[in-house]
Formats: C-alpha cells, sequence, structure tokens
C-alpha cells in the first residue's frame, strides 16, 4: 500500500474510550511490531508517511499528485501478472504466521505443484526459455 507524503495515520479509538475493531489489534502487531503497535493504539500518537514506511505500516511514500498514477501503475502490473500464483503466494504469506516451519514447507510443496499444472506456469516458464516477457493474459 502506497501512501501519498501528506498522509498522516492515528489510531484514535482509545482517545474516545473504545477498543480498536476491525481486525486492527491482528493486523497492527503483524505490520509494525508489537511495540509499536500498543504504542499507536495506547498513545493516539499521529504518524506521519515517512514514519509509516520507515516502520511498515504502507510499502512505500509517493508525492501526493502521484499518488493515484502510482496506485494505477501498481494495479495495472498486478492484474498483467499470474494472478493465481498472486493470489496463492498472498495465502501463503498469511498462513504463514499460524503455522510451524514445518507446515509451511508442506504448504509452499503443494502450492507449487499446483501452479506447475497450470497456463501460468506454462506461459512464465515458455517465455524465461524463449527470453521474452510472459503474457499471462487468458491463462
Amino acid at each position: 500500500m502506497s501512501a501519498a507524503r501528506s498522509a498522516h495515520f492515528t489510531c484514535a479509538y482509545t482517545g474516545i474510550g473504545l477498543t480498536p475493531d476491525g481486525g486492527m489489534t491482528w493486523m497492527l502487531p503483524r505490520l509494525v511490531g508489537v511495540r509499536k503497535a500498543q504504542e499507536m493504539l495506547l498513545t493516539n500518537r499521529r504518524i506521519g508517511a515517512s514514519e509509516a514506511e520507515r516502520i511498515g505500516l504502507v510499502t512505500r511514500v509517493v508525492d501526493d499528485e502521484s499518488l493515484a498514477e502510482e496506485g494505477a501503475k501498481l494495479a495495472s502490473t498486478l492484474a498483467q501478472s499470474a494472478t493465481r500464483a498472486l493470489g496463492a503466494t498472498r495465502s501463503l504469506i498469511l498462513e504463514a504466521f499460524d503455522s510451524s516451519f514445518d507446515t509451511q514447507l508442506a504448504r509452499e510443496a503443494r502450492a507449487i505443484s499446483d501452479a506447475g499444472k497450470g497456463r501460468e506456469s506454462i506461459e512464465g516458464i515458455s517465455a524465461f526459455f524463449s527470453k521474452r516477457l510472459p503474457n499471462f493474459t487468458g491463462a
């Protein structure tokens, strides 16, 4: 997720006598670590875009006027990629938090085996050996 340079983030729940919701207590520690999440949630300190990038809350900061364009570029890149492989990779990443290393290795082996049987991998490997960019559209 990109953020505009002028963006800021505040966990304001406790400042109004509420507790976080929407999965924030699950997601935030996984993004920024337990200690930083505690600080953000308990103090409601405003986090600027540069700090948000440094602590892993956002992946990168772009100029305000470039945010929409950069978002569209990323969306286009992802849409033209091997979307099934991307989806499976995202699932593997999220499952890793609740898995032992051995379980995750088994999941990865199953996922790469499944992906290797699909049209995306056929196109990707063919493109690699042909020294061309893959065309995953329709794969």
